[in-house]
């Protein structure tokens, strides 16, 4: 059995740019890590430190998953600049996961804001997965500007598989059509 405090090798198999100083990594670790929605790991990179970052995948795979890294302090700049192929030390899951099963047959309004968006994707993604277990999902989405959005082209596909996403900016350029700072109420 592996000490959960030592990390654990893991190869980032994929680097996807999803917005202006926001990456997402797909990572594979050596042994599978098996979390729950809304839990998170310790992720460190030798020589330069150790960060917590929220899953933003399914719960659903436990041979990889993925994160979302917005560059901002000394690690996640680290991380940002890492190409594929690149090994990471991963540690964890740690904290409590969403508590889905209580969640089966309610209406669920999902609300995030910017980066945020993030671990709650793995809420979404582990939802879609047995969709027809939920009432009505909504998802409202807020960020300052259009280019900041997180996962945007998921939006399509998860409103065609039953989420009604709303998505709302706090600055927006002339040919926005949408919700400007404010949702409308429900």
């Amino acid at each position: 059995m592996l000490n959960p405090l030592l990390p654990q090798r893991a190869k980032i198999t994929d680097v996807r740019l999803e917005a202006p100083q926001v990456k997402v990594l797909t990572l594979k670790p050596r042994k599978e890590m098996i979390f729950e929605a809304g839990q998170f790991l310790e992720l460190s990179l030798p020589g330069v430190g150790e960060a917590p970052f929220a899953f933003c995948s399914s719960q659903y795979n436990s041979n990889e998953f993925q994160i979302a890294v917005q560059e901002k302090g000394v690690v996640t700049s680290a991380l940002f600049h890492k190409n594929q192929d690149s090994y990471v030390g991963v540690r964890g899951p740690y904290g409590r996961g969403f508590p889905l099963e209580k969640l089966i047959h309610k209406n669920l309004v999902i609300i995030a804001g910017g980066i945020g968006l993030a671990p709650l994707r793995s809420v979404i993604l582990s939802i879609l997965h047995h969709r027809s277990i939920y009432k009505k999902v909504q998802l409202l989405y807020g960020t300052k500007c259009e280019e900041h959005r997180i996962f945007e082209k998921e939006f399509p596909s998860w409103q065609k598989q039953g989420i009604d996403v709303k998505v709302t900016l706090d600055q927006c350029q002339p040919q926005w059509k949408g919700n400007i700072e404010l949702l409308p109420p429900y």
